[in-house]
């Protein structure tokens, strides 16, 4: 009707954009970056829009949004709203509506969090994705154990807690037909997508036995705090259950760290002093895809410039053997090496 009305001043509707659904807090949201495409390509000089905290709710961002749109003669108009800025009180009060659209979003996370923190120290479940072992119980509003995944539940536990490896856990249940809990995600433009019902994984398994929700808890942040649901696992069983993954964990951990040590510290020498006579860049270890008699790699320094695929490409350098080059230098060479 707008655009009706103001027909006689050349008006006429050119594109619509919207965000459902998307926080005002930020710029970076599909329909705003096409809306500012659309701007660049001169499509239109007047953006519509209901009232202004329907474009952004961020004082950082409404200062490089206006400069944006008056680099390409653009500007802002509502229908209920005076959003002109030809004098100094309509910038006052342009920048007062985004300081105040930025408030309402900020004290509004505040409330949230805040409710969330209470329903969570009362022992209620904050919703989110129903864990795998539970269903949801909308008439009590509290998760309520799904018998068959609570017992799939108990059994990942005590596999666990027997130091069984959660891969071997995960490939016996997965080889048994059982798969993670399906679900029906929603998306921001209203449609549906079915989710879930995979072979289950290690690192899903961890997330499992980490989570104190099947203990009878529920966490906030750090905290933990008793939770109104029925637990699936005994505490005894929960605690044995994290203290096998942790030790494994840090096991494995080790293991990696260590060799990758080896790695660096012993199989390419000269990591780090190495350079490239022709373009002075560093000389980084590389592979080769092939492997030799022994299995072992087809070790190489290869020029930075030519790792990297920058533009000095014309290096006559490249690449050199690795065990040619350590045994070049293996006489007693300090400092820098140019290869």
């Amino acid at each position: 009707q707008h655009v009706e009305r103001n027909a006689h001043k050349g008006y006429f509707l050119s594109a619509i954009f919207s965000d459902p659904a998307q926080s005002g807090g930020s710029m970076k949201r599909p329909g705003m970056q096409a809306l500012m495409k659309h701007i660049e390509a001169g499509g239109c000089e007047v953006v519509l829009i209901y009232k202004f905290e329907r474009v952004l709710r961020s004082t950082d961002e409404w200062s490089s949004f206006r400069a944006f749109l008056k680099r390409h003669n653009c500007r802002l108009e509502s229908p209920v709203e005076d959003l002109s800025e030809n004098t100094a009180m309509g910038r006052f009060n342009n920048n007062l509506r985004a300081n105040l659209a930025e408030f309402h979003r900020l004290e509004t996370a505040e409330k949230v969090r805040v409710k969330m923190r209470l329903q969570v120290e009362r022992g209620i479940w904050n919703s989110g994705q129903i864990p795998f072992g539970y269903d949801y119980d909308r008439e009590k509003q509290m998760l309520r154990p799904n018998p068959n995944e609570a017992a799939i539940v108990r059994r990942i536990y005590e596999a666990a807690a027997q130091l069984v490896p959660l891969t071997e856990i995960a490939n016996a249940l997965s080889d048994e037909g059982h798969r993670t809990k399906a679900r029906v995600f929603q998306r921001r433009d209203g449609t549906r997508e079915a989710v879930g019902a995979q072979r289950f994984r290690s690192d899903k398994l961890r997330q499992v036995i980490r989570n104190p929700i099947y203990v009878g808890k529920v966490r906030q942040r750090e905290e933990e705090f008793p939770g109104k649901h029925e637990a699936i696992v005994s505490r005894e069983l929960w605690d044995r259950a994290n203290a096998a993954i942790a030790k494994n964990s840090k096991v494995s951990q080790h293991w990696t760290r260590s060799r990758a040590q080896i790695r660096d510290k012993h199989f390419h020498l000269l990591k780090g002093v190495v350079f490239c006579g022709c373009c002075e860049r560093s000389m980084i270890p590389d592979f080769g895809g092939k492997r030799d008699a022994q299995g072992r790699p087809y070790r190489y320094y290869t020029c930075g410039a030519i790792h990297r695929k920058t533009d000095d490409l014309d290096c006559t350098v490249r690449r050199v053997p690795a065990g040619v080059l350590e045994t070049a230098v293996s006489g007693g060479s300090s400092g820098f090496v140019y290869a």
